[in-house]
């Protein structure tokens, strides 16, 4: 798996070794980040919602506990999880370990659930007047409240398209908005519509440029 692949290298450096000689025998790091990702797999709706919150335990390592960099990449490898699956997650990725000296050595125990808060945002839609992050894969755009980005603007509708990316590609798709939705210039309909970053997305008579973060 690319990701778990990419996961090892990164806390390779981080850690200068540290995690073969903490995490020795069947439970290495590369063990835990494939549980977590099969975790958050098997937690998606049909919506494609993941769960966001991770709590491990793990036995006892005799190394005087868990390096937070470890933890640290655990939590990013969720979110570029999501970003490479197209999975949405409904606050940010947060995972802790903890150790169970009762435990027989290999075993983990996860639970996870989903929980909101503030993400960091993965794009930027902007144009002459405003900047306007998105930081919800698969965020919803429109002029309701209670659309993940908020453009107060009367020709949008209030649930005007949505929006993600999944596969190394962006997706945009209009939600049968009343004034429709341009990508380069070409409108779009209901079927999902792939793009690339620094796209000109047109909403109605509003234009932005579509920037990756």
């Amino acid at each position: 798996m690319k990701l778990v692949r990419q996961f090892e290298q990164r806390l390779d450096g981080l850690l200068d070794g540290l995690a073969g000689r903490v995490f020795s025998g069947p439970l290495h790091p590369t063990e835990l980040a494939t549980r977590l990702i099969r975790t958050a797999d098997l937690s998606l709706t049909d919506d494609l919602i993941a769960h966001n919150r991770f709590r491990m335990v793990i036995p006892d390592t005799g190394e005087g506990g868990v390096p937070k960099d470890l933890i640290d990449s655990l939590e990013q490898l969720i979110d570029e999880a999501a970003l490479e699956r197209g999975w949405r997650l409904e606050g940010p990725a947060h995972v802790t370990v903890s150790i169970d000296s009762d435990l027989r050595k290999g075993a983990v125990y996860m639970t996870s659930d989903r929980a909101p808060g503030p993400r960091r945002p993965w794009a930027i839609l902007s144009n002459q007047q405003e900047r306007i992050p998105i930081t919800v894969n698969r965020s919803t755009i429109g002029r309701d409240a209670g659309c993940d980005v908020v453009i107060a603007h009367d020709q949008i509708s209030r649930r005007h398209c949505s929006i993600w990316t999944s596969n190394e590609q962006m997706w945009i798709k209009d939600l049968d908005s009343s004034n429709g939705t341009r990508v380069d210039g070409e409108s779009i309909s209901g079927t999902p519509r792939s793009f690339a970053s620094g796209a000109v997305i047109r909403l109605a008579d509003i234009s932005y440029r579509f920037e990756l973060v």
